[in-house]
C-alpha cells in the first residue's frame, strides 16, 4: 500500500501598503469607523441580551450595521468581531479562580474585517495589488501591496477572513496564506495516531494500545495568574509592567506547546508509519495552537500530520 499526506498549515502575513491617496485614505477611516461603531452595537447587543449567540446577534444588530454604510461583507465581519470578543468574556466568567472581569469595550479602531469574498490579491505588472469591494457593484478599491518579489507567489494563495489596520499613518493588511509542504510518500499500512487537542486536557493521544492525556489545569491557573496580574498592574495605571508581563505569558505559552508537541511526535515515533491525525478546530475556541506547533516538528523527523474529517 502506498499513500501520499498533504500537509496544510496557515500562515498570517502582515504587508504594508504603499501610502494611499487622499480619496482612498477617506474612504478606508470612513469604513473603519463605521466598522468600530458596528462592533460596539454588536457588544451592546450581547450585553443587554446576556448571549454571545452569532445568529442572535446577526439579526439585532446587521441592519443597524448596514444602516451604517457598511457592506454586507464587513456588517458580517463586525458582529463576528463583537462575537469573538463576547466569547471571551463569558468564558473568563466561568473560570473559578477570577473573581471580577468587565464586559469588553471598543473604544479606539478596530480596523476593518475583510470577508473571503470582499478582496483579492492581483498582480500588476511587477506589483502586488489588493483588490477590495466597496459593497458598489464594479467599485473597488485599489490598494498596491509593499512587498519583495520573491513573496509574490505565496500572497496570491491567499484565502480567508483578513484584516484592513492602521498604525500612525501607514496602513497595513493581515492576509491568511494557506502554505502545503512538500509531500510526504510512505509505503505499507499507516498506524494511526489520533490527537485531540482541549482546555481541561491540553491534549490527548490516541495510540493503538493505550490513551495518554496531557493535563491543562496547571496551565488554566498559570495564564489565570497573569491575567489576574495584568488587572492589578492597569489598575494602579502600571501599563508598563502589563506589557511585559504579556510577553512573557506568551513565551511560556510557546515554550509549552513546543514541548507538548515534541512529546506527542516521540510518542508516534515508536510505531511503525505513523500518521497523526489531527480534530478539525474550525469554530472551537480554545487558547492553545497545538496543531500548528506539531506540523512543522513532525515534518522533521517524518511524521505526516491529517485532519479528521468528522
Amino acid at each position: 500500500m502506498c499513500y501520499i499526506m498533504f500537509m496544510h498549515s496557515t500562515e498570517a502575513l502582515i504587508i504594508k501598503i504603499l501610502r494611499p491617496t487622499q480619496r482612498k485614505a477617506t474612504w478606508l477611516e470612513a469604513t473603519a469607523c463605521a466598522f468600530s461603531q458596528a462592533v460596539r452595537l454588536s457588544l451592546d447587543a450581547a450585553r443587554e441580551m446576556r448571549t454571545s449567540s452569532r445568529n442572535k446577534l446577526h439579526k439585532v444588530v446587521y441592519p443597524q450595521a448596514r444602516a451604517l454604510g457598511l457592506p454586507a461583507d464587513y456588517a458580517r465581519m463586525a458582529v463576528n468581531a463583537a462575537v469573538s470578543l463576547a466569547r471571551s468574556y463569558y468564558g473568563l466568567r466561568r473560570s473559578h479562580h477570577i473573581k471580577r472581569v468587565s464586559f469588553p469595550t471598543v473604544n479606539g479602531s478596530q480596523g476593518i474585517g475583510l470577508g473571503v469574498n470582499a478582496y483579492k490579491v492581483v498582480r500588476n505588472g511587477s506589483r502586488l495589488i489588493l483588490r477590495v469591494s466597496t459593497g458598489v457593484r464594479g467599485a473597488y478599491l485599489w490598494l498596491v501591496l509593499c512587498v519583495p518579489a520573491k513573496y509574490h507567489d505565496r500572497l496570491l494563495l491567499a484565502r480567508g477572513d483578513a484584516k484592513l489596520f492602521q498604525r500612525g499613518q501607514d496602513w497595513y493588511v493581515s492576509l491568511p496564506v494557506r502554505v502545503t509542504p512538500t509531500p510526504t510518500v510512505c509505503d505499507g499500512e499507516p498506524t494511526f495516531i489520533g490527537v485531540d487537542l482541549g482546555i481541561v486536557r491540553l491534549a490527548t493521544v490516541s495510540t493503538p494500545d493505550r490513551l495518554i492525556y496531557f493535563d491543562g489545569k496547571a496551565a488554566r491557573r498559570k495564564r489565570e495568574h497573569f491575567a489576574d496580574l495584568r488587572r492589578r498592574y492597569q489598575r494602579h495605571r502600571r501599563t508598563d509592567r502589563a506589557k511585559a508581563m504579556r510577553g512573557k505569558e506568551r513565551r511560556w505559552m510557546r515554550d509549552l506547546n513546543h514541548k507538548i508537541s515534541t512529546a506527542i511526535v516521540n510518542i508516534a515515533r515508536r510505531y511503525d508509519r505513523p500518521v497523526l491525525v489531527m480534530e478539525r478546530l474550525d469554530g472551537i475556541r480554545n487558547r492553545i495552537k497545538g496543531k500548528q506547533a506539531l506540523q512543522p516538528h513532525g515534518v522533521l523527523v517524518g511524521v505526516p500530520a491529517v485532519d479528521r474529517d468528522d
